[in-house]
């Protein structure tokens, strides 16, 4: 860690604190936060890696449902799907 440059160290970490918020917006666009240019590929590999594509896909319109405060219906899950835009 002493050999690394700040900056590097730095591009490989992320906070995600206690609460969370999702952007009144649609899953997609919310983990899209995390890297304006992400392909929708991108989207579903950063939520896979966040363990939370399958309860997306349960979702009523997958990522295109639209969410905000109270529009995801556990904590856990809101958690994930704020994890995966962190994982950019």
């Amino acid at each position: 860690m002493k050999t690394l440059e700040p900056e590097s160290l730095m591009s490989h970490i992320s906070m995600v604190f206690q609460d969370v918020y999702l952007f009144q917006d649609t899953i997609r666009n919310n983990i899209r936060f995390g890297k304006t240019d992400a392909t929708d590929e991108e989207i579903e590999a950063a939520a896979r890696k966040a363990c939370c594509h399958d309860f997306i896909m349960r979702l009523p319109q997958g990522y295109d449902t639209q969410v905000g405060e109270g529009g995801v219906p556990c904590p856990v899950e809101r958690s994930s799907a704020f994890l995966s835009h962190e994982l950019y």
